[in-house]
């Protein structure tokens, strides 16, 4: 499997309402958004990031996000960026630190 990069991204969503709702109560709820994964597909419309990734290729959990929904630049997470703890800590606010299992 190649090595895939882990990236955070900031995307504004749209929102949808599925109930019956009277026009006047209908407006809509976009709002920011934050996704964590693995940088699947990268072309000059969109991105795809999956939250989990096989040894054998497959990936789950995948969104593609428009790029023209992307609020901020990536921010690389991992994938052998040797400022992977400077990265983390301006996406989340905090330095990563090994979890010992």
């Amino acid at each position: 499997m190649r090595k895939l990069e882990l990236v955070s991204v900031e995307w504004f969503d749209a929102c949808s309402r599925d109930p019956w709702t009277p026009i006047e109560d209908s407006k809509g709820c976009p709002k920011v958004c934050y996704s964590v994964g693995y940088l699947i597909h990268n072309d000059k419309d969109s991105i795809t990031v999956a939250g989990t990734v096989s040894e054998d290729g497959d990936a789950c959990c995948a969104i593609t996000i428009p790029k023209r929904s992307i609020t901020a630049p990536l921010v690389k997470l991992s994938g052998g960026d040797k400022n992977e703890k400077n990265n983390a800590k301006q996406a989340f606010g905090y330095n990563p630190k090994k979890i010992n299992w």
